[in-house]
């Protein structure tokens, strides 16, 4: 023969052999489970969804009320820079249909000396009344060892949050 006819031999198969007979084959149990069990992760799992709830609510509440907020800030700073009159052009027309400027000027006179700019916001909320968006927050700062509050309400006029109301106790 050549190196090129190939070369055919001769392979017969093995004979099959028999498989070996399992006697007395016992069926694996699974393990029983503890009703204490499922009962923690329904509670755990409720608990995580109430956390992201609040989680995404909290969210919701912060950023509907940055831009008020900002403009409830500013507001509040102008008692800082002594400019009446900034401070006066921040508040709403309904505002400036109650209050005059000179009633505005001997309120703002009263209560410059707080320290507006330690104010720390304790409340938020915003809600819509009568076709109004009403903003309201709630501010506490110390002076003179003694605590005031003070709430401020903004509405939107032309796109622009303005003072409604402001209440220092």
């Amino acid at each position: 023969m050549d190196e090129t006819t190939p070369m055919v031999t001769n392979v017969a198969p093995e004979p099959m052999t028999t498989p070996t007979p399992v006697e007395n084959i016992v069926p694996v149990e699974k393990p029983k489970k503890n009703p204490l069990f499922t009962i923690l992760i329904i509670i755990v799992s409720f608990l995580a969804f109430c956390g992201i709830l609040v989680g995404v609510i909290l969210t919701i509440v912060n950023t509907a009320t940055q831009v008020p907020l900002k403009a409830s800030n500013d507001f509040l700073a102008t008692f800082d820079t002594t400019d009446v009159q900034a401070s006066y052009d921040s508040t709403s027309s309904t505002f400036k249909g109650a209050v005059t400027i000179a009633e505005f000027t001997t309120f703002f006179n009263t209560y410059k000396v707080l320290p507006f700019s330690d104010a720390k916001v304790t409340g938020k909320n915003i809600e819509t009344t009568e076709g109004n968006t009403i903003a309201t927050f709630d501010y506490t700062m110390t002076y003179q060892s003694q605590t005031y509050t003070v709430e401020t309400q903004l509405i939107q006029e032309n796109e622009v949050w303005k003072i409604v109301n402001i209440v220092i106790n």
